[in-house]
């Protein structure tokens, strides 16, 4: 995956979240092979996170087990807008993540 796919992918996310006015997400990222680095990070703060810390209450993440690839979600979700968002929790497996909702 590229930057601009990341970025693609992002914007989706972002349009679904606006037009559905989804408040509660369980993303599964036990197949996540992307470094989201500092600049990335910085973009979603700044293009997307920006809007959804208004809509979304609840996120809750399935995490891959590469740990980079942990780490960098980690800290995209520790960014100023992102922060706004209610309540972000993240787990191992899937099942953990399905009993939050």
């Amino acid at each position: 995956m590229t930057d601009d796919d990341y970025k693609e992918e992002m914007r989706n996310y972002l349009y679904f979240v606006f037009n559905y006015k989804l408040k509660f997400l369980l993303i599964d990222t036990r197949l996540f092979n992307y470094i989201i680095t500092l600049e990335i990070q910085e973009w979603v703060d700044d293009e997307i996170a920006i809007i959804t810390k208004n809509i979304i209450k609840k996120i809750v993440f399935v995490m891959p087990k590469d740990f980079v690839s942990h780490m960098s979600i980690e800290q995209t979700m520790e960014e100023e807008n992102s922060l706004e968002c209610q309540e972000v929790l993240f787990f191992e497996g899937i099942n953990e993540a399905r009993s939050c909702f």
